[in-house]
């Protein structure tokens, strides 16, 4: 169930990109978003289910489409937090008014 939806933001983003003429703007964060929870999610479960065998989608009878939506929140969650340790601490690291090298 979940691979249709991918399939969907997928086009969805190519369209968007088309329509925006390639500039970055909410539309496209919502449609890339998504894909990149699809991918933690299935990533985390076969991680989850290797080494630790848990099987994260049993625990919610089988059905991926819930278990996707439970997993939804921690990933965006992670995103943030991701976000805020790149710019404390790896933003610093870089100074952005340094000469750009072609």
């Amino acid at each position: 169930a979940i691979g249709r939806y991918y399939l969907l933001f997928t086009a969805a983003y190519s369209v968007i990109r088309l329509v925006l003429k390639g500039k970055q703007d909410i539309p496209l964060i919502l449609s890339t978003t998504p894909r990149y929870a699809m991918v933690m999610f299935y990533t985390s479960t076969a991680v989850m289910k290797r080494m630790f065998d848990v099987d994260y989608i049993a625990m919610f009878n089988g059905s991926t489409l819930v278990a996707y939506l439970t997993f939804v929140p921690m990933a965006f969650v992670g995103f943030f937090v991701i976000d805020t340790l790149n710019k404390a601490v790896l933003a610093p690291c870089f100074d952005e008014s340094a000469p750009k090298k072609d």
